[in-house]
């Protein structure tokens, strides 16, 4: 009976922390395309990768990487965006296209050769020459090693990213904790003394989960156009304000019986720990929400199994 109330709370408080991962999710992406975080960090890995900052300028300057920065609603008030994806056969394709310099291609490689020793230096010269010379003569061995070479940058830049949108995500948990006075602390409290609540938790949370992970979570790379992505926030904004109102049993948002019990300092640092631990909760994500919620729900399945057998 206990091992089954605690899976409950534990289901319980996973919900909650999808929701709001949900919500916080959606703010990072317009964030993210506001200031086309991902096309910035993509600059920045080619970069790092070419220690030659005039001539990935130049390569954002090709007709054939501008084109994959249109975005109509972005550009029609004017904000410039670079391409926040390019595929490892755009950038060879594009790289070689900058390089060669219209020679025909049976002197290619010797026009690589002089292209590369004039717009790179340090170790993104030497990793170029050896390229070209492990290929050989073989301009297509050279294009396939110069795509894993990226393929390897993006890894990493993914990483990177990945960073930034844990600080993002933790920040905009921080300010979503606050204003629907999510406390952790104070909501385990409350779903261990309440069992109805508790069920009615677990029953919504059975039923988003079974949805699918193709219909709950956003796609990994959202690709999807700025208005689509105010409706997705507008939607998990709405999701948000119902789970304040329909469980503010749970102390919940900011009504008067919540407002009322802070009287002392000690109260201020109740209310911050819980927000803190909440904060760095959403921080994990959505994804790591829904599987977890995945785990639990089974787990707590096998053992009403084993319970009832």
């Amino acid at each position: 009976m206990f091992g089954s109330q605690v899976l409950e709370i534990a289901i319980g408080l996973i919900f909650i922390y999808l929701l709001l991962s949900l919500f916080a999710s959606a703010i990072n992406e317009m964030i993210a395309s506001l200031f086309s975080l991902r096309g910035k960090n993509l600059i920045s890995a080619l970069k790092i990768m070419l220690e030659n900052s005039d001539w990935v300028d130049k390569f954002y300057d090709d007709p054939h990487i501008k084109k994959l920065s249109i975005r109509p609603i972005m550009n029609k008030v004017g904000l410039k965006t670079p391409p926040s994806f390019i595929s490892k056969e755009t950038f060879s394709k594009t790289f070689l296209r900058l390089l060669k310099t219209g020679e025909q291609v049976e002197s290619a490689i010797p026009s690589l050769k002089k292209g590369i020793e004039e717009n790179f230096n340090h170790d993104s010269l030497k990793i170029l020459k050896d390229f070209v010379e492990e290929a050989g003569e073989n301009i297509e061995e050279f294009q396939q090693k110069l795509e894993d070479w990226y393929d390897e940058m993006m890894r990493q830049a993914t990483e990177w990213y990945r960073s930034k949108v844990r600080f993002i995500l933790f920040v905009v948990g921080v300010i979503i904790a606050i204003s629907v006075n999510a406390n952790t602390i104070q909501i385990v409290k409350k779903l261990s003394i309440n069992p109805e609540t508790r069920q009615a938790l677990v029953n919504a949370a059975e039923q988003l989960h079974a949805q699918g992970k193709e219909n709950v979570l956003p796609p990994e790379n959202d690709n999807r156009d700025f208005k689509e992505k105010i409706d997705d926030l507008s939607a998990k904004a709405n999701q948000v304000l119902e789970l304040t109102s329909t469980y503010s049993v749970l102390g919940i948002g900011w009504g008067e019986e919540n407002v009322g019990k802070i009287k002392n300092i000690w109260d201020v640092l109740f209310l911050a720990a819980g927000w803190l631990i909440t904060a760095f909760a959403i921080s994990l994500g959505a994804p790591f929400w829904y599987d977890m919620l995945g785990r639990v729900v089974s787990i707590r399945s096998a053992a009403k199994t084993k319970s009832g057998s």
